[in-house]
């Protein structure tokens, strides 16, 4: 009976074992090994394409449906891998911030083929880290291209792409220059590899997608008009100008600015808030005309990623006067009706002094005591 039992323990011991190795021999496999496991940092070995490869040269690779981040901080400088290499993968496998990845000790470049076939995704696919560390094909609307040199003379460019009302930043290493001023607001399908966004408690936020090469990016419809030739509108309300749409325009009197970071225009009866990067001064009593993304803000819409050009000076808009209990106690009327608001306008109230204090920006902010409330 004994030498039975103990046969027995050997045996599922053994099972054990080989299970454990064929999980380390493959991203899938990797992949599945449980947060304990992966404590111990064991040693693995995988295959699979490369399709990303970042300027510090670690790397996503992929098997059949499975992808896995790869540092390798001690690669040879002279032996640069490419999307596209086949490559057998020696190292110790970690945690990672959301997924498992290896910490790589060698390398073997197999031979070149062809990348993996890229799904399309959606943005529930893309939040539901169904998609991590995989080539995946994007559609979206370009709202913004930025572009920057890199320590080993690359470029990095950067694209904030919205798809189904999320926005997916994009990041493309590439040696080559290119103008990319005519991708804004066109509409596009970008191929990439997708990572997750996280919050410190690991959960996912969103997603962005990594790519080698500016061809990532494929135009399906240009943008239907330029910056000063888009739609010029009043109000939002009842208008198309939905996020993820393509974008409008707005003119009104500058009421205060922040220069390379928004400023808020007396709008018709309201008040906007418009962000842009662009350089350049403005003052209150400025008249101007922005073109950019109409986007929900914390409650009212804003335009985002603007461009903006002055039509004239002006005085500042008259102040409204209001009390602060007023402001605060603003709420939704019936659904025909809406209170007036006061968001983004110039307002005067009456009050008591409390205090001035020094901002870090140079600015004075006072402290005043107004119908019983601190402001």
């Amino acid at each position: 009976m004994s030498r039975t039992l103990c046969l027995l323990v050997w045996s599922c011991a053994l099972a054990g074992m080989v299970l454990a190795q064929d999980e380390t021999q493959s991203i899938a496999g990797i992949r599945r090994l449980s947060p304990s496991l992966l404590a111990s940092n064991p040693p693995v070995t995988a295959e699979g394409i490369v399709t990303f490869v970042n300027p510090h040269g670690d790397f996503v690779f992929q098997n059949g449906d499975s992808g896995m981040f790869v540092r390798y901080p001690a690669r040879p400088a002279a032996q640069p891998l490419r999307p596209g290499d086949r490559v057998r993968i020696h190292g110790r496998a970690s945690r990672g911030y959301y997924s498992p990845v290896i910490e790589a000790e060698s390398s073997e470049r197999l031979e070149i083929a062809q990348l993996p076939v890229a799904p399309a995704a959606t943005a529930s696919g893309m939040l539901s880290g169904q998609w991590d560390c995989r080539m995946v094909q994007v559609r979206g609307i370009i709202q913004a291209v930025q572009s920057k040199p890199t320590p080993d003379s690359l470029l990095e460019y950067s694209l904030d792409l919205v798809c189904e009302n999320w926005h997916v930043p994009i990041l493309i290493t590439s040696a080559v220059p290119s103008d990319t001023s005519s991708w804004v607001d066109a509409e596009v399908r970008v191929t990439g590899v997708l990572t997750q966004v996280l919050n410190t408690r690991r959960e996912i936020i969103g997603a962005k997608l990594n790519a080698n090469a500016l061809s990532a990016v494929a135009i399906e419809r240009p943008p239907p008009w330029s910056a000063w030739e888009a739609p010029l509108l009043d109000s939002f309300a009842n208008s198309a100008a939905s996020p993820g749409s393509h974008r409008v325009r707005v003119q009104g009197i500058v009421s205060m600015a922040v220069e390379g970071d928004f400023f808020y225009l007396q709008w018709g009866r309201n008040g906007l808030r418009v962000q842009s990067r662009q350089p350049g001064v403005l003052v209150p009593g400025d008249r101007v005309e922005a073109s950019g993304f109409a986007e929900l803000g914390i409650q009212f819409r804003e335009l985002r990623q603007a461009e903006f050009r002055k039509l004239s000076a002006g005085l500042p808009s008259p102040p409204v006067d209001v009390s602060t209990g007023a402001i605060l106690s603003l709420s939704m009327g019936p659904r025909d009706t809406v209170a007036e608001d006061f968001e983004g306008r110039v307002v005067r109230i009456q009050g008591t002094l409390l205090d001035i204090e020094a901002a870090g920006d140079g600015t004075l902010r006072a402290y005043v005591e107004s119908d019983g409330y601190p402001v």
